[in-house]
């Protein structure tokens, strides 16, 4: 799996698994299976990414979503 982003302190990191079986999945919704899938997508506020969050999770149930802060805290997590 891809390592986690270098990001800047505003910067968070948000990433996709499946629900079911907390595999993590890459930026098009497949199972990850080797190191050059992208399975983070960093965005430059929480609030964007928690716009981008609730837009995957309304459209796919099957979905949990994480947010990452620069130091890799939690800052937000979603099964809807």
């Amino acid at each position: 799996m891809e390592p986690f982003p270098n990001l800047t302190n505003n910067q968070v990191a948000l990433i996709r698994a499946d629900k079911k079986t907390g595999h993590v999945l890459d930026e098009r919704l497949l199972l990850t299976l080797d190191d050059n899938q992208k399975v983070y997508t960093v965005f430059d506020s929480l609030n964007k990414a928690q716009i981008f969050a609730e837009e995957i999770l309304s459209s796919n149930h099957e979905i949990e979503i994480v947010i990452y802060s620069s130091k890799e805290d939690v800052l937000f997590y979603s099964n809807k």
